[in-house]
């Protein structure tokens, strides 16, 4: 360090044999604590990203007192225990997630049927870009090169852990095109992120050449299941539990037993009955 220039204004102590050490305030693990703003604000950040549909602020402006929802104890236990955890972001979300009002059911009954503002019950909510590039990776049984070696990252890394924008064109289209933000030197908040839905969203999942080839893939889900498994039934579960987590119903099995048997051949029948499950709300709706 100079001892006679300096960028950054005058001299505050801090230089080694010039005074006691840092201002107050400035450094130390407390600092945060003392300004007021500090642990609501990620708190309101939190709870507007995992609760964004019942906030009547956007998730990134910082407030004392969060009007509209605040699920209860886990709302009143936040800014304590955030800082008790030394500031952890990762036990900050762990709390919201885990708490009653997060993981209410997404079946409304009658007496809360109408309600959008108090989470009387789970909200439909898109899954957000990163997320939704993955999830079709695992239905599909397919991967996408990031191209992020260049970058010293490993090549299986995920669309949720790349850093910035990889080389991949399929990814960055959907990546954009689900709301993704641009994460740039003007925009360093999830609050940027778009939820709205478009023609263009529909269209991308039901007609993109990448994700046909992905479904079609001699690597893929359905060349596994049609090569492991003999019987159409388990066939159809097969694909019922990798794209959607859950057997289908008896009316969905009958359907898609009568779809396969006007298929031309068996992979056929199965790739149409995993891209129409790739389509529906369930895929594409966290619920």
């Amino acid at each position: 360090m100079s001892k006679r220039y300096r960028l950054l204004g005058p001299r505050r102590g801090n230089h080694p044999g010039q005074g006691p050490g840092p201002a107050p305030g400035r450094d130390g693990l407390d600092a945060p604590a003392r300004q007021p703003l500090f642990c609501p604000g990620h708190r309101q950040s939190g709870l507007g990203v995992l609760f964004r549909p019942g906030h009547h602020r956007p998730a990134g402006q910082p407030v004392v007192v969060q009007p509209g929802l605040a699920p209860g104890n886990c709302s009143r236990n936040c800014v304590p225990g955030f800082i008790q955890n030394k500031y952890d972001l990762k036990w900050l979300h762990r709390t919201i997630l885990a708490c009653r009002t997060y993981q209410q059911s997404s079946q409304a009954g009658p007496a809360n049927d109408s309600d959008r503002s108090n989470f009387a019950y789970f909200y439909y909510r898109r899954l957000p870009a990163e997320v939704l590039v993955d999830a079709l990776n695992q239905a599909t049984g397919t991967t996408e090169k990031m191209e992020m070696e260049y970058h010293h990252w490993p090549s299986d890394v995920r669309t949720v852990e790349v850093p910035f924008a990889p080389r991949n064109g399929f990814v960055n289209f959907m990546l954009g095109n689900f709301g993704k933000p641009k994460r740039n030197s003007a925009v360093q908040c999830d609050c940027e992120r778009d939820g709205n839905a478009s023609v263009l969203q529909v269209l991308s999942l039901a007609n993109h050449p990448r994700v046909l080839a992905k479904i079609a893939d001699d690597k893929g889900q359905v060349a596994r299941i049609a090569k492991e498994i003999s019987e159409e039934k388990q066939r159809i579960e097969e694909l019922y539990l990798v794209a959607l987590g859950r057997l289908p119903k008896d009316v969905e099995q009958q359907a898609c037993l009568k779809y396969l048997e006007k298929s031309e051949s068996a992979v056929k029948g199965l790739q149409g009955i995993l891209w129409s499950l790739l389509n529906t709300r369930e895929f594409i709706l966290q619920h």
